[in-house]
């Protein structure tokens, strides 16, 4: 047991906590304004004007009793351990230190909780029935009693005029009815007698525990259809190491490097958590799915123990004999050649598989397309590039048919069995990206580049060649005689 001042103290420390925990107020708040050194210390005045601006009603004795308790050598207060003490109403501190400890909910140290209600008297019949019929009104129209209330004040407290303006409910209640709610709800103990705590009325009428129950998870279930399911791509046609030899190329890494950050020794295997690393690093970790990455884990593992290995050496060799000649020294009449796109079309490229039938059905479709675009003379990749802003050559389905009915080339038919057609041969990034369609390739099909162009364009990219003389005429117009070397 405690002595008579340590019990006193303890009811004035408590007294402050139940009044801040009520009031959501930070203590600290009303001392670091005199304390411009931050030493966590202030003179006995003015610890004294911080508690009196604190809380009003503390009595001299108990301001005493506080400055006795945490007076310092020098003469000044330690307000700051006034300030942890307080604090523990709302959380414990260095929990980092104690992570097995059992945290107390806020104000479970005074007896109080969030959502409970101190110092209310207990509800007459006629309060009961109004507090009911607010709650009933509030679940059912779905409102929240101290949101309306936000604009007049946030402190949980108004005045009793704007206790009337903001109530959503007056319309529902009599005056008496009203009166006896702002009169259960005043707040007793201050000098303006004149505020009502609509954060009680708000508390006694929400059931956290029966909203959390009874509200209803909202959820939005993602049923495949059969079509989708049954869909076949192309990328399943490749291994593993296909897919990612072609991503490799074409992001041009070299992951030997990065594996050997992992391996000190030198020995050749790293763990599964290294792999998922450096895919990680290299921005490989969203171009496979799990059960690619998982197959790669399994086709390369080594058991040690009840450790799994992966042999990375071995996995980058198969990855490079795609560029490089392991052996070119042994060999070095050998020729290495640059890898072509179809090395790296399983990386960029994966397509539905199409029936004979639909790439029928696609390639009449095409036909007619190509037919109005020439007819009409209509610039359509123009059109597509208004919506590829980063120029990736990729535009959504959806874009796709906003462009086609723009410019009437669907003929103004509502029904979308052709562009979905379309959408099938020409959305080619995969499953992942099953909505994104390459216009670039559809353009090239019903608007081909006319071979004369083809060809000036090539011409335009060869290098320079200076213009050679004439072997049959002069300058001057005569003919040059190959026979003997004169001219004519």
């Amino acid at each position: 047991m405690g002595t008579g001042a340590d019990l006193e103290l303890e009811k004035v420390i408590q007294k402050l906590q139940t009044y801040c925990f009520q009031n959501r107020i930070r203590s600290v708040e009303y001392f670091k304004d005199f304390d411009t050194l931050k030493k966590k210390q202030v003179t006995k005045s003015q610890f004294t004007r911080g508690l009196n601006i604190l809380k009003k009603d503390l009595l001299q004795n108990e301001v005493n009793k506080l400055i006795e308790c945490y007076s310092i050598e020098n003469g000044n207060v330690n307000y700051y351990a006034l300030v942890e003490a307080i604090e523990k109403v709302f959380t414990s501190k260095n929990l980092q230190s104690k992570p097995t400890i059992k945290v107390p909910r806020p104000g479970e140290c005074i007896g109080l909780q969030d959502g409970m209600i101190p110092n209310l008297p207990s509800l007459s019949e006629k309060e009961e029935s109004i507090l009911h019929r607010i709650a009933l009104l509030t679940n059912t129209r779905g409102l929240v009693i101290k949101h309306c209330f936000e604009d007049a004040g946030r402190a949980g407290k108004v005045t009793e005029e704007q206790f009337r303006r903001y109530f959503p409910l007056s319309k529902d209640f009599v005056k008496e009815e009203l009166d006896l709610i702002i009169q259960r709800y005043k707040v007793t103990g201050d000098n303006n007698n004149n505020l009502i705590n609509y954060m009680n009325l708000h508390n006694e009428v929400t059931d956290a525990v029966a909203i959390i129950k009874d509200s209803p998870i909202p959820v939005s279930p993602y049923i495949i259809s059969e079509e989708k399911m049954n869909e076949k791509w192309t990328k399943n046609n490749y291994n593993i190491i296909e897919i990612i030899t072609a991503k490799i190329i074409e992001k041009r890494l070299r992951l030997e490097d990065n594996f050997s950050d992992f391996d000190n020794l030198r020995t050749g295997y790293c763990t599964d958590f290294n792999l998922d690393s450096v895919l990680t690093t290299c921005g490989l970790n969203n171009c496979f799915s799990n059960n690619e990455v998982e197959e790669l884990k399994v086709l390369y593992q080594k058991k040690d123990l009840n450790l799994r290995l992966f042999n990375y050496k071995k996995f980058c060799e198969d990855v490079a004999s795609a560029t490089t000649y392991k052996d070119i020294h042994r060999d070095p009449l050998a020729r290495i050649s640059l890898p072509t796109s179809n090395v790296t079309l399983p990386g960029r490229r994966s397509r539905r598989e199409l029936t004979e039938e639909e790439k029928v059905m696609i390639k009449d479709i095409e036909t007619e397309i190509r037919s109005r675009i020439a007819k009409r003379r209509i610039e359509i990749t123009n059109s597509f590039r208004d919506f590829d802003k980063t120029n990736q050559g990729h535009i959504t389905l959806e874009q796709f048919k906003r462009v086609l009915a723009s410019l009437q080339i669907d003929g103004g038919r509502q029904d979308t069995t052709q562009t979905d057609l379309l959408g099938k041969k020409y959305c080619d990034l995969g499953e992942g990206s099953s909505d994104l369609f390459n216009y670039r390739s559809f353009c090239s099909v019903v608007d081909p580049v006319a071979d004369s162009l083809k060809n000036a364009e090539g011409d335009s990219k060869k290098p320079y060649v200076k213009p050679a003389p004439s072997k049959y005429f002069t300058e001057t117009g005569k003919v040059f005689d190959v026979s003997n070397g004169q001219y004519k």
